[in-house]
Order: structure tokens, then C-alpha cells, then sequence
């Protein structure tokens, strides 16, 4: 925050010129750094290391030891020298004109400057951080301030579009605003103030510091960028001579922006100027010497600004809709034409580049340009249909794993697959035996408890529902094993115990007997009855019913989403995508060109779903 504490203590909050609020902000980060230094040798004495291997142990990832390493961002060996601060009064000028810009946009609170609101106390070091820093302009809930937020008391107009234009004489000139703020926080020391920030940055005014890609912007980008990371927030967006700018403040951004910069700015300052060339070429001949040269001039700078406007109409209908998600690099990635800094707009032109190829396909700017190219991707590439929100639409979890969703017929004849076997066809006609047979008239619950307690171990069917109980009494009772058709080896070792149960609970089918116990529990009716309901249908959603007759019951799960459900089929059938309403998969094909189709919907701002073409 910029309030700082004069240095007489009798008047904290008189407001000092530049060199002696750069002298308390230089007291401060002598302080900062003595602080730091102490953190590093109580650290370093915790670890057991010394404090030049602590500094290792911090370059080795990427932590900062140094207060210089937190003020000059970067450690870009490589960026051009006209980018660099070169002082450190000229980084507190630069300060001092980045911290007006954000008040401007409303990223920060600038009664914290001006002493109309008191600096927050400083949170407790081992809290969650909060959502915004302490100098962010907050609402009552601690989150940024909307419109809403801002009483009509505040003392600085806010930009809230987010757009600013290097235009003198324009209500959003970007010299006049940061003029505005200033005197907001300095009163009637502006002008001393903005004189001497303009001597110590070398420059005549703030608008060409402005107005020179090798000025505000290059040093914010400097400031703004960590190793390889670059992410400035106050974007310029230039004629190709530079002589109209826009400022974006990357965080305001929306897919209404570059309409609302060709609307709001480019437009009437081309209407402008095609009125004022039209008035000189009226003339014709009687131009003056310099009416000439203006004439000349001024139709350039015409052609400059419908070359801009056509180029900010082909990025917003590329379409161009930002997402900040996928961070200042690639956001910016399509505008670096519109960059005059020879290093970033390289930069940018790279990434876009990188796009283009596919090597940021995770990216919302991918999806949202080339849907084509990404939809079919997210459909073999689990990690990019995370990140595109479409992991259900091709992917689901089997068996504690994911894999590829196959066709509906396919993903139908699995399940109908799963549910077969020889073992349960057996025990199926079995029970059918039992529900026909003298038992028939037994209550279902009494039939269920009998299976349960072992009253019927003695016949096939609970060898094959109860294989392992089966198996242990078996061993020990030669007769009830002959009676089931089993044969002891001759020699009864452990190793041929421990066999010999294997194998009968292997040929067995010990899933089925819950399923029965669980079908019958509690049912008064006959068991006779009670089968009779589950062979016809009427009880499919049993899981009985799913083992025992698994091409009837998979094939109702297809037509009825609450049965599939019930069975927890309803991931292989079902999908609740793009809209509330659950409805069936369609083939892998159909399923892609649907995807893409509405991801087009959504880029060119459509509200309504595409119809979805019905399983071939």
C-alpha cells in the first residue's frame, strides 16, 4: 500500500515530496531487508545449514532470500536494457504511477493513500491467505468491489470497462486519469510531484513515457514477470505508428471488450478524423503549405486507425473470448500485433504460434478458437477433458479405473458381457427347480433363511451360492461331499485342502446368494410367488434380476434412467450434458461433432442448445 509515515513523527500523515517519501520508502526496505536476512539465519539454523547453502536451497525452487529479488522481479538476463530500472528512485516513480493506474481501474482502494481509510491490520502469519491483498478496493464481504460496492462519496472516478485510451482531450485519456488520481493523493503537489517523477524516468511528460514502448509499459513488464513467467496487467494495444493507444486492464477483461474499444473509442476517433480530413480536402488546392502536410498526416493516421479497428473486429470474431484462467501469456497471445514492445510481441507471437500447433490445447482460448482440433482430442486425452469440463461426455470410471467410453452398443453388450456365466445360468435353473418344487409353497423369507442358516447345504444350489461354507464342511464330511458329487484327494494334506476349496469356490457363484437372500428378506408370499415376479420382469430392479437375466434388465437400463441408476449402469448409458436434463449417449462421433458444435454455439454467444442427433 502506498501510505507511507512521514519522517516527523509530530505530523505522521503530512503528505512529503518525492525525495523524502523516497527516503522513508528507502528506511522501509532497508528494514524489510534486516528482517528478511534474520528469517534467512533462524531458517538456516533450523535446517542445520548455513545461510549461502539456505540461498542454494532457495534458487534450487525458485523462492526468493533476497529483498531485491521480491522489487526487481525479474531475472530475465535477457531483456533489453531501455526495459530495465536502472535505480531505485526511478522503481518508487514507477511505483507511485502504477499504484494510480490501479486506483483508476479499482484494483486498489486509494483512501488507504489518502488517509480517509485505515491501513488493515496485517493478518496473522500462519492464516489462510485472504482473497484479496490488503489494498485491493473490497467489499464488505473482503471480495472485489463491483459498481455497486463503491459509495458516490468515493474521491476517484473508476474505469470500470477496464479501457483507458492515450488520447488527449478524450474523459478516459490515460495522462488525464492518472492526473486525476493523483491529486486525489497529493492535492496541490501534483504537478511538483509529476514534474519530478517525469525528470527522475527521463522523460518531457507522462504521456510519452506512456506512449514509448520502451516506457511504463516496458518497466510494469519487468516488474510483472518471475524467470520465464510474464504477466503484465495493463495491456497497450497500438496503431502501428503508436500514435493511438488503448490500455486494457487484463482483469476486466470479457468478451465484450474489443467490441466495446471499437464502439466506445476507435470509432468515434475515426469519425473525427475522417471529418477533419474531409474539411481539408474540401480545399482542395488552397491548402496552405502546412495544411498540406497535416492532410497528409492525418489521412495516414486514418489509415492507421481502420486498420486497427479492422484487425480489433478480427480477434473479437476469431472468436476471441478471454478466460484468465488461462493466464496473461495466452490471453494476450492473439492481440501481438497490437503490441509495439519488440520483446513481448515476440513473446506473443511465439505462443501463438504454440497454439496454433496444438502445444496449449488445455487452454479455454484452444476450445474456444479451434474446437475441431480439441473436442476430438479430449476424447482420448483424460487431462484435457478435465480441463475442457467434458470428462464425463467421454470417460468413465471401471473397475477403480479410468478408461474410454465405448459406443452405446458396445458399452450395452459389456455390461449384458459382465453379467453372464455358465455358473449363473446353472444356479438360475436351479432356483427355478426349487420355486416349482415342494418348497414353492414355503414363504420367500423362510426360503431365504434356510439358504442363509445351511438348512439346504445339502443340495446343489447352495454349493454353488455358498461355495466356500460348502467347501469347508465338505472336507470334513465325506458323505455330504459324495452326495454333491465332490471327491476327496487321497492324501488329505493342507496343500490339498487348501486346493480342493479353491476349486469349489472358484466354480462357484457366491455373489448370488446376498442377491437372493436380499430378494426374499421380509416377503410373505410364496416363494413360488415372489420367483415368479422376478422371472417376469416385475422386480428388475433387484440386483438378482440384473445377474440372472442381464439382457433383459441391461437393455430396460438403456430406455430408463432411474433403473440404470438403481444398478449403477447409469455412468455407461446416461450423460447429464450440456444441459440439466439427463439424456442418452450417442456414438463416440456423434458425440464430438455434437461438442463441437455447441462450443461454436457458446464462442459466438448463442444461448440455445444444438439439437443432439439420435444412437445410430
Amino acid at each position: 500500500m502506498l501510505r507511507l509515515r512521514s519522517i516527523d513523527e509530530s505530523d505522521p500523515y503530512h503528505w512529503l515530496d518525492l525525495p523524502s517519501l523516497y527516503k522513508q520508502f528507502t528506511i522501509v526496505s532497508n528494514e524489510l531487508a534486516e528482517t528478511q536476512k534474520q528469517i534467512d539465519e533462524v531458517v538456516a539454523r533450523i535446517v542445520g545449514e548455513d545461510s549461502s547453502k539456505l540461498a542454494e536451497i532457495c534458487d534450487s525452487v525458485g523462492a526468493p532470500h533476497d529483498l531485491g529479488q521480491w522489487i526487481h522481479c525479474s531475472t530475465d538476463e535477457e531483456d533489453d536494457s531501455n526495459s530495465e530500472i536502472t535505480s531505485d528512485d526511478a522503481l518508487f516513480s514507477v511505483t507511485l504511477i502504477s499504484h494510480s493506474l490501479g486506483c483508476i481501474f479499482g484494483r486498489w482502494d486509494i483512501r488507504l493513500a489518502t488517509g480517509e481509510k485505515s491501513t488493515p491490520e496485517l493478518p496473522d502469519p500462519f492464516a489462510s491467505l485472504p482473497v484479496c491483498p490488503p489494498g485491493m478496493l473490497q467489499n464488505e464481504q473482503g471480495l472485489p468491489a463491483a459498481p455497486s460496492d463503491v459509495p458516490s462519496s468515493y474521491p476517484l472516478r473508476i474505469s470500470w470497462p477496464g479501457i483507458l485510451v492515450d488520447d488527449k482531450g478524450h474523459a478516459e485519456d490515460i495522462e488525464r486519469r492518472v492526473r486525476e488520481a493523483s491529486q486525489v493523493i497529493w492535492l496541490d503537489r501534483t504537478d511538483a510531484i509529476e514534474q519530478e517523477a517525469c525528470e527522475i524516468l527521463g522523460v518531457k511528460t507522462l504521456r510519452d513515457y506512456f506512449s514509448k514502448p520502451a516506457g511504463f509499459f516496458s518497466d510494469h513488464l519487468k516488474r510483472y514477470s518471475k524467470s520465464r513467467r510474464q504477466a503484465p496487467i495493463y495491456w497497450p494495444l497500438s496503431t502501428r505508428s503508436g500514435e493511438y493507444t488503448l490500455w486494457l486492464y487484463y482483469h476486466r477483461l470479457n468478451d465484450q471488450t474489443l467490441y466495446t474499444c471499437v464502439n466506445n473509442f476507435v470509432e468515434p476517433k475515426l469519425r473525427q478524423m475522417s471529418e477533419t480530413v474531409n474539411q481539408l480536402r474540401g480545399k482542395g488546392s488552397g491548402r496552405t503549405r502546412d495544411e498540406e502536410k497535416e492532410f497528409e498526416r492525418l489521412q495516414d493516421f486514418e489509415q492507421e486507425l481502420r486498420e486497427f479497428r479492422d484487425e480489433i473486429l478480427r480477434l473479437a470474431k476469431l472468436p476471441w473470448r478471454p478466460n484468465l484462467n488461462d493466464g496473461v501469456q495466452i490471453t494476450a497471445a492473439p492481440l501481438w500485433k497490437l503490441f509495439r514492445l519488440p520483446k513481448w510481441q515476440k513473446t506473443l507471437k511465439e505462443t501463438w504460434q504454440s497454439l496454433e500447433k496444438g502445444d496449449y490445447d488445455w487452454a479455454y482460448l484452444a476450445m474456444t478458437v479451434w474446437p475441431q482440433n480439441v473436442v476430438p482430442k479430449c476424447a482420448k486425452d483424460r487431462s484435457l477433458a478435465i480441463a475442457h469440463g467434458v470428462e464425463d461426455l467421454f470417460w468413465v470410471e471401471d473397475y477403480d479405473r479410468w478408461r474410454v467410453l465405448q459406443s452405446p452398443k458396445e458399452e450395452i453388450e459389456e455390461q449384458k458381457r459382465r453379467q453372464r456365466s455358465g455358473t449363473r445360468e446353472r444356479a438360475k435353473r436351479l432356483l427355478c427347480e426349487l420355486a416349482s418344487g415342494e418348497d414353492g409353497h414355503l414363504s420367500a423369507a423362510d426360503v431365504g433363511n434356510r439358504l442363509a442358516s445351511g438348512s439346504y447345504d445339502d443340495r446343489e444350489l447352495a454349493l454353488l451360492l455358498y461355495p466356500a461354507r460348502l467347501a469347508e464342511k465338505c472336507w470334513e464330511d465325506v458323505a455330504l461331499a459324495g452326495r454333491l458329487g465332490l471327491s476327496h484327494p487321497a492324501k488329505k494334506t493342507k496343500v490339498a485342502r487348501d486346493k480342493f476349496i479353491r476349486e469349489i469356490v472358484t466354480k462357484g457363484c457366491a455373489e448370488i446368494g446376498p442377491m437372493v437372500e436380499a430378494a426374499m428378506d421380509g416377503r410373505a408370499k410364496s416363494f413360488a410367488e415372489v420367483w415368479r415376479e422376478i422371472e417376469s420382469g416385475e422386480r428388475d430392479d433387484l440386483a438378482l434380476a440384473l445377474a440372472l437375466w442381464p439382457d433383459r434388465v441391461v437393455n430396460r437400463c438403456v430406455e430408463d434412467m432411474a433403473l440404470a441408476e438403481c444398478h449403477g449402469l447409469r455412468k455407461f448409458f446416461w450423460v447429464q450434458y450440456p444441459a440439466e436434463a439427463w439424456r442418452k449417449r450417442l456414438i463416440i462421433e456423434v458425440e464430438i461433432s455434437n461438442e463441437v458444435e455447441w462450443r461454436r454455439c457458446i464462442a459466438a454467444g448463442l444461448v440455445s442448445t444444438p439439437s443432439f442427433q439420435a444412437i445410430s
